[in-house]
């Protein structure tokens, strides 16, 4: 990925090395709409043009989309919409993703024409934003309704310690000048944004105290940005040392030298609890582990075990690796949770510190415990003993999907209504059994829309992780395979660039103006398509997916060829661009390859790497029944062994 640090397919029965699928036929463009998807689709672009005429409406008033017929026609006659004409639709669409939509911006109509008396009356589910409750309280208060309970909600807006919604200013001036404000309720929001870390709402919860205390919170904030020896003549209050621990941390980031001097001279005089302390000196462990100081094992030394969360235990262990001491893994390992070190990565880990230590038993054992999970430490757990894969996929279910939100949500995708789709998507999943989400997921699949491959799993539950089909879906298999061969890639390893940029879908477009299925940004496909004789008008041509894939494979083969051949720190540079991935290879050139992956400093690409290896062990047996060694394939040796998977567990 070129930019900074983001048809039902076949059913499998896993029958051990018979399991031999095949890929699925090269996509083709979607079949034409339904009359009655077309219909909706025809009066939707009418709606947000102004041009719907009633007897479009009425033909399509028992639509399942109904609602966002309502919701698109009023949105684009907002300012002149009728109470009536409004209130009928929010009767109709009341708790659907669309009329709740609605909702929110009648509500904020309604305040736009100061029409309280509506206001107040509405009586419809919208979004429980801080801006809604806001409003509700302004039409309370335009109308003269300050009861016990109005000043008690709008008391708990002002404690948040977020900055407020435009929306809040005027009833929180209201609370303020009906006296509903004192010195404690502004402490309190003061220190929610504390522990935010939000120095500006630090300061501004800070005017209308009396002016000491005003002063005093001022200098509670500057200190978060910038710590200072006048902070000394603080009270020695349980709030400076919150403060004085909140900008110690936030000073260790980029001074943790500094910081760990200063540390003993600030708990003599305000006495940090043994928590506080413990913060500080995580901080400045995090800070040496990320600079690759030579003094980080002493800094997590000093660290309490209290102080350890599972991302700091985690860090250890990396620093561990990236000085290639393999004792110091194993310690950190063995310090984690028992949830955290459970983790396959770090079951595998743990054998390979073993191993370097000549505990072979334990080793294998643990090697063993790793290769029972189907991802990229289990494949290379199963390598290490000289295994076979264990893939054990379950077929596709064939529940009949029969939510009506997932419906209307597959419906809304047919017709290019992504975001809205995307909306009743998540609010049926929140409500919907597991085996409605299957449906829904397997019908999304069949639809095109393959994002929900990712997002309608449930990774907590070992069944749904055995749907293969429906977790790595497979289109345009033939550009891909010719591809491959043009440029002398792994096919599988093209796939699984796809799978984890686009998701298979060709219309992807990042914030970064990555584009297609290979999510390449048009300056680099323009210079790649051009050097390799590929056709290309314009960025636009990215969206053609056999362009793309041809040109994103031409530019993992320059990748590849300019790394030397190294496929991890190719797949690196692929997510976090190819000098910081040239960059860390350079600072550990002899580390073994699993260390320097798990050693990667941005947490994206570090994440990005083991994923499109493991992913590309998928796509081979999805596309050929056999898959190559992840140990062959991060050599560059195309033509290793190829195994079948088994359902059995290794010994």
């Amino acid at each position: 990925m070129n930019r900074p640090p983001r048809a039902i397919l076949l059913p499998m029965l896993c029958l051990l090395a018979a399991c031999t699928p095949h890929g699925a036929a090269e996509a083709q463009t979607p079949p034409p709409l339904a009359p009655t998807d077309a219909a909706m689709q025809s009066a939707l672009a009418a709606a947000d043009q102004g041009r719907l005429t009633p007897a479009q409406a009425s033909a399509l008033a028992n639509h399942p989309l109904h609602a966002w017929l309502d919701y698109a026609r009023i949105r684009q006659m907002l300012a002149t919409a009728s109470n009536d004409d409004v209130a009928a639709a929010l009767r109709r669409d009341a708790g659907q993703p669309a009329g709740i939509a609605l909702a929110d911006l009648w509500r904020a109509e309604l305040a736009r024409r100061q029409d309280w008396n509506t206001l107040s009356a509405l009586d419809v589910d919208g979004n429980d934003s801080q801006a809604n409750r806001c409003l509700d309280l302004l039409a309370e208060a335009k109308l003269g309704r300050f009861a016990a309970e109005w000043t008690q909600d709008a008391r708990k807006v002002w404690r948040s310690g977020r900055p407020w919604a435009s929306a809040c200013r005027e009833p929180m001036t209201m609370l303020e000048q009906r006296g509903g404000v004192d010195d404690a309720l502004r402490w309190d929001r003061f220190d929610a944004a504390l522990e935010q870390r939000l120095p500006s709402v630090m300061r501004e919860a800070g005017k209308g105290l009396p002016p000491d205390q005003a002063k005093l919170a001022g200098e509670y904030a500057d200190f978060l940005g910038a710590p200072r020896d006048s902070a000394m003549a603080w009270p020695k209050t349980a709030r400076s040392r919150a403060v004085i621990t909140a900008g110690l941390e936030q000073d260790a980031r980029n001074h943790a030298d500094n910081v760990e001097t200063a540390l003993p001279k600030w708990n003599s005089v305000f006495t940090l609890g043994d928590v506080q302390r413990g913060r500080v000196l995580a901080a400045i462990a995090r800070a040496s582990a990320i600079d690759h100081d030579p003094r980080t094992p002493q800094r997590f030394a000093a660290v309490p075990a209290a102080a350890f969360d599972d991302a700091l235990h985690e860090l250890r262990a990396r620093d561990a690796l990236w000085r290639d001491d393999w004792p110091a893994t194993l310690m950190a390992i063995r310090a984690m949770p028992e949830k955290l070190a459970s983790d396959t990565r770090w079951i595998y880990f743990r054998a390979r510190a073993l191993e370097q230590g000549g505990q072979l038993d334990q080793a294998h054992a643990a090697y063993v415990d790793a290769a029972r999970n189907s991802e990229f430490h289990g494949f290379m757990a199963a390598d290490r003993l000289h295994q076979p894969y264990r893939l054990c996929p379950l077929p596709t279910p064939q529940t009949p999907l029969q939510s009506p939100g997932f419906q209307r949500a597959l419906a809304l995708h047919r017709i290019g209504r992504n975001d809205w789709a995307t909306r009743e998507w998540t609010a049926a999943a929140k409500t919907s059994t597991s085996a409605q989400r299957l449906a829904a997921v397997r019908d999304a699949l069949s639809q095109q829309w393959f994002d929900r491959a990712a997002f309608g799993m449930d990774r907590d539950q070992p069944q749904e992780m055995r749907l293969l089909d429906l977790r790595f879906p497979l289109h345009y298999e033939d550009a891909i395979e010719r591809a491959a061969t043009a440029n002398r890639l792994d096919p599988a390893w093209v796939a699984a660039e796809i799978r984890a940029e686009s998701l298979f879908d060709p219309r992807a477009r990042s914030n970064a103006d990555a584009r297609g299925l290979m999510q390449l940004i048009p300056e680099t496909g323009q210079r790649i398509a051009r050097r390799s004789g590929i056709p290309y008008a314009d960025g636009n041509s990215l969206y053609d997916a056999t362009s793309n894939i041809a040109i994103g494979s031409a530019y993992l083969r320059d990748l590849l060829d300019r790394s030397g051949g190294s496929l991890p720190v190719v797949i690196a540079g692929y997510n976090a661009g190819p000098n910081a991935a040239a960059r860390w290879k350079s600072q550990r050139p002899t580390l073994d390859t699993d260390a320097w992956i798990e050693a990667i400093p941005y947490k994206e690409t570090r994440e990005y790497v083991p994923r499109v290896l493991g992913f590309s062990v998928m796509y081979d047996w999805r596309m050929h029944g056999r898959m190559l060694r992840l140990s062959d394939r991060i050599a560059g040796r195309l033509d290793g062994e190829r195994v079948a998977p088994t359902c059995e567990t290794g010994h």
